[in-house]
């Protein structure tokens, strides 16, 4: 979503058109931070590093093509408690040089586990519904921040043993939107939870 996309006295936030001036998230909601407990990076263009997972991932690029991130993270165990809302946020690897284009980006529910040894483009987990987009920008470099909440809402109501997400971008025609994956420098990708005691719910501990 662009800027001016919009329509007068509304703004734009995680990609979502919200009256001006409001808050992302109710503010009686608690906030609960996750960090991947598995992480891999795939594109069109290229082989997988042999080992490990690569510092950046990078959106829109020439020189990766098509691109996917995917992520698992450990389960919601908050079970008195439901989800207000959900971000997934990513952020800018320090010093990389990006291109001067917004790249539209996918966060899409992974319905299928993968295998960090066979994983490739060819051969990725199954992804589908629910999906959410997302705007990733370069120039300045900026967090991109998703509104998955559907996405998690979906896999914890399915009692998934985790939540999984993919995010996806296709390629493009100069060095693309560069997001640090956490295993070299910058910040890693997190999940942001902003949780609420559901009104019959019982507190477990």
């Amino acid at each position: 979503m662009s800027p001016g996309t919009c329509g007068s006295g509304y703004e734009c936030l995680a990609n979502r058109c919200v009256p001006l001036g409001s808050e992302p998230v109710a503010i009686e909601t608690l906030r609960v931070v996750l960090t991947p407990s598995d992480i891999a990076v795939v594109t069109a263009n290229g082989p997988r590093p042999a080992q490990g997972v690569p510092g950046v991932v990078r959106f829109g690029s020439a020189q990766d093509g098509p691109t996917a991130l995917f992520l698992r993270f450990a389960p919601v165990r908050a079970r008195a408690q439901r989800i207000d809302r959900a971000f997934l946020l990513l952020e800018p690897m320090p010093g990389a040089a990006g291109g001067h284009d917004d790249v539209q980006v996918e966060a899409l529910h992974v319905g299928s586990s993968w295998d960090d040894a066979s994983l490739s483009w060819s051969r990725q987990p199954r992804v589908g519904l629910p999906k959410s987009p997302g705007l990733a920008r370069s120039s300045p470099p900026s967090t991109l921040r998703i509104d998955v909440t559907e996405l998690v809402r979906h896999q914890r109501e399915r009692s998934h043993a985790d939540v999984a997400i993919a995010v996806k971008a296709g390629g493009g025609s100069g060095a693309g939107a560069v997001f640090a994956t956490g295993a070299t420098r910058g910040l890693g990708p997190r999940l942001e939870l902003y949780v609420r005691r559901a009104p019959d719910a019982t507190v477990t501990p």
